[in-house]
C-alpha cells in the first residue's frame, strides 16, 4: 500500500540532512495547558527566562492573541481603574465565545493550527546563530489541539501541564474592587461559572476541554504556592529542561515512580468501563503494595488469564434464545 506520509518540500533546496529538516535537539515546541487561574502565562515567562539561560532564542505564542487577531468581532480591551477586573473578565469571556465558534467551524484543532502558522512565520525571523529556538504555546484548551501539535512537531513537541489547587485559583481570580484578584469586582458565581466552562464545557461539544487536555501532558508543574513571578517553579522547570535537553543525570522522583507503577497496574485491569491502578508507599517512599480494580475470585485472590472458569464480565457471552448474558 502506498505511503500517505506528507512530503517535505522547500522552496530553496532539498536536503537529505535530517537535522536541517527537524533539528530535535535545537528546535523545541512547548505547549502549556492549565485551568483558569493556574498561571500558564506566568509559567511561560519563567520558561522563557530559563531557556534564555540555555542559549535558546525564545518566542511565546499566545493563542488568545491569535484568536483575537482572527476574530470577526471586536474583542473587549482591558481598561484601567475600577473597571480593570470587569474588563479582563469580559475580554476572557469574549475570547471563550470566539474560540468555541472557531472550533465549531474549523474543528477542535483550529487554535493549534493558528499557532502552527504563527511558528512558521516566527521561524523566518529567528536570528539565533546556533539555531537553538524554542516556541512556547500559551495556552492549550482542547485535546485535538494537542493531537495536531504532536503530529506536526513529533518529538520536538512537549506538553506541560501547570497545576494549581482550586482554592488558590479562586483566590487569584475572585475578589472585590480593591483586591489584587484578576477579575476583581466580578461576582463569585460568574467567575466560578467561567472556571467550570474552561475546565470542561458540558453544554457545548466544541467548547473548552482543559480537563481532557491536562492529563495528556508529558510533564507537570506545580504553581500552587503564592509567590512573585512563579519563582517556586524554578526547580521543576530546570529539571524539565535538563530532561528534554538530556543534560546531566535526571532520576525519577518518588512520586513519578509511584505513578508509573499505578499506571502499569491500571493496565492489568479487565474492567470494561474504567481501569484504575493504585500504589501504597511508606513514608520513605518504598512501594509497599500495588492494586487494580478487578472482581474478587471465589476462594480468594483475583482472576487472571489462567482462571477457568473466568467470571469477569468481559468474558461473558450472549446466549442466543435465552436472552441473557452468561458464561459460554
Amino acid at each position: 500500500m502506498a505511503s500517505t506520509a506528507p512530503k517535505i518540500v522547500t522552496s530553496e533546496h532539498q536536503s537529505s540532512n535530517a537535522d536541517e529538516i527537524n533539528p530535535l535537539s535545537k528546535e523545541l515546541v512547548i505547549g502549556l495547558v492549565g485551568y483558569a487561574g493556574s498561571g500558564c502565562s506566568t509559567a511561560a515567562k519563567r520558561l522563557q527566562l530559563m531557556l534564555d539561560l540555555a542559549d535558546y532564542e525564545v518566542f511565546i505564542v499566545k493563542i488568545s492573541n491569535l484568536i483575537e487577531k482572527h476574530s470577526s468581532e471586536n474583542i473587549p480591551q482591558i481598561q484601567s481603574g475600577k473597571d480593570n477586573g470587569l474588563s479582563k473578565f469580559n475580554r476572557a469571556e469574549a475570547l471563550q465565545n470566539f474560540g468555541d465558534s472557531l472550533r465549531s467551524k474549523r474543528g477542535g484543532f483550529a487554535a493549534s493550527a493558528l499557532a502552527v502558522a504563527e511558528i512558521k512565520r516566527l521561524r523566518q525571523s529567528a536570528s539565533n546563530a546556533n539555531g537553538k529556538i524554542a516556541y512556547i504555546i500559551d495556552s492549550i484548551k482542547h485535546p485535538e489541539e494537542v493531537d495536531l501539535l504532536r503530529k506536526v512537531y513529533d518529538q520536538s513537541f512537549r506538553l506541560v501541564a501547570v497545576h494549581c489547587t482550586k482554592p488558590e485559583r479562586e483566590r487569584r481570580l475572585t475578589g472585590d474592587h480593591v483586591s489584587s484578584a484578576k477579575y476583581a469586582g466580578v461576582s463569585s458565581s460568574e467567575v466560578l461559572g467561567f472556571m467550570d466552562r474552561d475546565e470542561k464545557d458540558s453544554k457545548n461539544e466544541t467548547g473548552q476541554r482543559v480537563r481532557d487536555s491536562f492529563h495528556l501532558a508529558d510533564f507537570f508543574l506545580d504553581n500552587s504556592v503564592h509567590n512573585q513571578d512563579g519563582v517556586s517553579m524554578n526547580g521543576d522547570i530546570d529539571r524539565f529542561i535538563n530532561l528534554i535537553l538530556n543534560a546531566g543525570l535526571v532520576r525519577p522522583t518518588i512520586g513519578e515512580k509511584a505513578i508509573y507503577k499505578a499506571f502499569a497496574s491500571a493496565k492489568q485491569s479487565a474492567c470494561l468501563s474504567r481501569q484504575v491502578g493504585a500504589v501504597i508507599l511508606s513514608e520513605s517512599g518504598q512501594i509497599i503494595a500495588t492494586g487494580t480494580n478487578d472482581p474478587p475470585k471465589f476462594g480468594g485472590g483475583v482472576y487472571n488469564e489462567d482462571s477457568s472458569p473466568d467470571h469477569r464480565c468481559f468474558s461473558w457471552k450472549w446466549t442466543q434464545g435465552a436472552g441473557v448474558f452468561g458464561l459460554s
